[in-house]
């Protein structure tokens, strides 16, 4: 249980992002699921849980433009591409 409301949307968000995988979430995809948020919330949220180590960010391409994505880093899966191949991914430090 969390003691203050930004606790429980950080909890909140932070589930969101491990639910997604290994292959992470797109800040797009965060901000759909979390409109519940004020958009300063919700990147102080980010910003926090980046700091603190729980997520790491990276850049997912397509074909026409990159994206933001969010992952776990402790994920404790197989790790995969954007196409679902299986990848070497070192333990974060």
């Amino acid at each position: 249980m969390a003691d203050t409301e930004i606790e429980a949307h950080l909890k909140r968000l932070k589930e969101i992002i491990r639910a997604a995988g290994a292959k992470g979430i797109t800040k797009s995809e965060v901000t759909r699921a979390s409109q519940w948020l004020k958009s300063r919330d919700r990147n102080e949220i980010l910003e926090t849980l980046i700091e603190s180590g729980d997520i790491t960010t990276g850049m997912r391409g397509s074909s026409t433009r990159q994206a933001m994505v969010y992952r776990m880093a402790r994920w404790h899966g197989p790790w995969r591409d954007a196409s679902g191949r299986k990848i070497s991914q070192k333990e974060p430090l």
